[in-house]
């Protein structure tokens, strides 16, 4: 081969071989492009719920690049932070109700691109078990109490009942510092007194006579009279004892005075 011919061929070669080299670089160059585009798209990972504490307080974790701005809502009340150098990340959070989910949004945002997702914050589920627990059975104590305090109730009325029907018609007579009580069975003729300071002290009388012109009758050993204040006006009834005095009685229903007056139990 001639010096020309081996020069020719020494070119051909030096220009293959910068091809090939100029074909490196060009991959090389768009391999490095791609690789760093892709190492700086912002990302965001978060989870999608997570359970607060029995105070209602959660830290959430995350992930997105690093240096990155993230912050809960506009970061003015909610936390904010800024990630490490390995994008990692934790924002911290109250529920306002203890007892209701609440959905918040995490943003991270780096120059001009940001990316937002949403994280629901539920309550403490061991918290809500032991108030629902404890509400069900405070109701149900409470269902009880006022089963036990009907069932009193309905026995205090058969009580009631049962001693007003011993009698026809009942009067009071009321001091300043306490009420005389007189209980009257106009079909046996008999009048019980009691005061309402000592209701459970009670006097029985026969009596004789009649309301319009006067009964006479015998109270612990004192002789007292006792008529109508009007005739045939059973409204009011004057009662006299043996040195004069005399009080107006007011008529009243006998299971009133009975239930008023606890003379029951």
């Amino acid at each position: 081969m001639t010096n020309r011919g081996k020069k020719e061929s020494g070119l051909r070669h030096l220009k293959k071989f910068l091809g090939i080299l100029g074909g490196l670089l060009l991959v090389g160059s768009l391999f490095m492009l791609t690789g760093c585009s892709e190492e700086k798209a912002l990302f965001l990972d978060v989870p999608t719920s997570i359970e607060a504490d029995t105070g209602g307080n959660v830290t959430i974790k995350g992930k997105t690049l690093p240096d990155t701005d993230v912050k809960i809502g506009l970061g003015i009340i909610g936390d904010s932070t800024t990630s490490d150098e390995k994008g990692n990340f934790s924002l911290k959070y109250e529920l306002s109700s203890e007892d209701e989910s609440s959905t918040i949004k995490i943003t991270a945002k780096s120059d001009d691109d940001k990316k937002t997702k949403s994280v629901t914050v539920k309550p403490n589920a061991a918290k809500m078990s032991s108030q629902k627990a404890a509400s069900s059975s405070s109701e149900s104590a409470a269902k009880a109490s006022e089963s036990s305090a009907s069932a009193s109730s309905q026995a205090d009325q058969a009580k009631i009942e049962a001693v007003a029907k011993n009698y026809t018609t009942s009067y009071q007579v009321k001091f300043q510092d306490y009420t005389v009580i007189y209980l009257i069975n106009e079909k046996t003729k008999t009048i019980a007194m009691t005061t309402s300071d000592e209701p459970e002290h009670v006097s029985t009388s026969q009596y004789t006579g009649n309301f319009n012109d006067g009964i006479d009758f015998n109270m612990d050993g004192l002789a007292m009279h006792a008529h109508y204040h009007y005739v045939d006006q059973p409204a009011a009834l004057i009662v006299t004892d043996e040195s004069g005095n005399e009080n107006k009685a007011v008529q009243i229903d006998p299971a009133t005075s009975v239930q008023y007056y606890h003379l029951y139990k």
